[in-house]
This record gives structure tokens, C-alpha cells and sequence, in this order.
């Protein structure tokens, strides 16, 4: 995998992980809550943090890519009804669906979490998160390719000619 793309892989995963601890830790000591609404603040909290985990754990180990595999994948679907809202990135999103019958396009920069759960008024919808999509895709599509740099030439391999590597 190229260093480059790595480095946009730990980026969005720990930049983006970080960035939802810090929404949802203000969230948390702004208002009087609920039990069910600190337990979605829990379930949020956890989906960051585990994406944090997963950048680390690629970030020193680039062929340890299930954390950030599983990372990715819960950030592709987002989902509308009365019965469950569930929206999740932790970086970046570019996202389409159909929202109440209409088709819908949103872009977002940083981390975002939307999660409800029983009684809300949302309408019903579906969508998906291209962006996460791509970075899957790119992740395991690379992640399999060694960065493959050339080997130095061994002193007197059979070249009268030097060569050196940068």
C-alpha cells in the first residue's frame, strides 16, 4: 500500500474517531439526560472510540485491517423510520438515499452521529455513504500490494556502474 494512502486511512479513522469523542463528549455535559439518552451517547462514544482503536492498530500494523474493515462498514449505511435512526461517519461522508420519497445528497466534513431508537418522528429512508464505500473498496483493494520499493544494488553485484537509492 502506498504511504499515502495510509496515512488518509489513519487520518480519517483516528482525526475522525478523536473528533466524534470530542462532539459527543460536549453533548454529554451540556444538557440533563435520560437514561436511553446517555446510553445512546454510550453506543456513540463506543463507535468512536473502537474507530480511534482501529486506526491505531493500522497505524502500527498496516496488515491488521479487520479493526478498520469493521470501522468502515458501519459508517456506509444510514437509515430512517420511526422505529430507528442510525447515521454514523467518523471523518468524512458523501452520502445519497431517498428520504420520505425524495432522492437526497449531503456531503459532511468531520464526524457526525444521528441514533434513535423507538418513538422518534423521523420519515423513512435509507441511504448510503459513498465515501466509506470508496475507502473500503481502496483498503482492501491495497492493502493486499506491498509497498514495493526497489533494493539496492549490493557493491559489485556484476555493474561497474554505482547506483544508489534514495
Amino acid at each position: 500500500m502506498k504511504t499515502w494512502l495510509r496515512w488518509v486511512f489513519i487520518v480519517i479513522s483516528v482525526g475522525g474517531g478523536f473528533t466524534g469523542i470530542a462532539i459527543i463528549s460536549e453533548a454529554m455535559f451540556r444538557q440533563e439526560a435520560s437514561l436511553a439518552t446517555w446510553m445512546i451517547y454510550g453506543i456513540a462514544m463506543i463507535l468512536y472510540l473502537f474507530t480511534v482503536v482501529s486506526g491505531l492498530i493500522f497505524a502500527d500494523n498496516p496488515r491488521r485491517t479487520l479493526p478498520l474493515t469493521v470501522a468502515l462498514l458501519v459508517q456506509i449505511p444510514w437509515v430512517s423510520s420511526p422505529i430507528i435512526v442510525y447515521s454514523f461517519c467518523a471523518g468524512f461522508r458523501i452520502a445519497a438515499g431517498l428520504l420520505d420519497g425524495k432522492i437526497v445528497l449531503n456531503w459532511r466534513l468531520g464526524s457526525y452521529v444521528e441514533i434513535f431508537l423507538f418513538g422518534s418522528s423521523h420519515p423513512w429512508g435509507a441511504g448510503i455513504n459513498f465515501f466509506a464505500v470508496l475507502a473500503l473498496i481502496l483498503l482492501l483493494r491495497y492493502s493486499r500490494t506491498p509497498n514495493k520499493s526497489p533494493e539496492p544494488t549490493p557493491v559489485g553485484a556484476g555493474s561497474s556502474a554505482s547506483r544508489t537509492t534514495l
